[in-house]
């Protein structure tokens, strides 16, 4: 094995030293270190120092994964504002109902609440109820 390099092993050209929290840390920014050691491996003739063997760095970042994520989120963040924005319209109808009016009048505490109001405030009951379902997680995503 022939090596050019006859500064391999100093320091300076593979580690950088740094401070960190007062102590001296040793980051290492190319692969000399670990080429001497595979040499040695390689020049022993020996199987067993190969799985002692250093590997390159497999940094590999899940870019589609998170791109997915990303996405998935946007569109959780969306359905859950228009179902709020949906709870929100129908609380404010179902307290219309209630009061015995209809769009802009006052609430009239004698007023009495017609056959056809109490299955509107039946049904707007229902459609918070479910709408609430749907905002606490299970069907947000169905």
């Amino acid at each position: 094995m022939v090596v050019a390099d006859s500064d391999i092993l100093a320091d300076r050209f593979w580690i950088r030293m740094a401070d960190f929290l007062g102590q001296e840390v040793a980051t290492p920014f190319s692969d000399n270190g670990p080429f001497v050691a595979n040499l040695i491996g390689t020049l022993t003739g020996s199987d067993a120092l190969i799985g002692l063997r250093s590997r390159g760095d497999t940094n590999r970042p899940f870019t589609l994964v998170a791109a997915m994520q990303s996405d998935a989120e946007a569109k959780f963040r969306r359905t859950q504002q228009a179902l709020q924005a949906h709870l929100d319209e129908t609380e404010k109808q179902l307290k219309t109902l209630r009061s015995g009016g209809g769009e802009g009048d006052k609430a009239k505490p004698d007023a009495v609440i017609t056959p056809d109001q109490r299955a509107a405030i039946d049904a707007a009951r229902q459609d918070m109820l479910e709408t609430r379902q749907k905002t606490a997680g299970g069907a947000v995503g169905a």
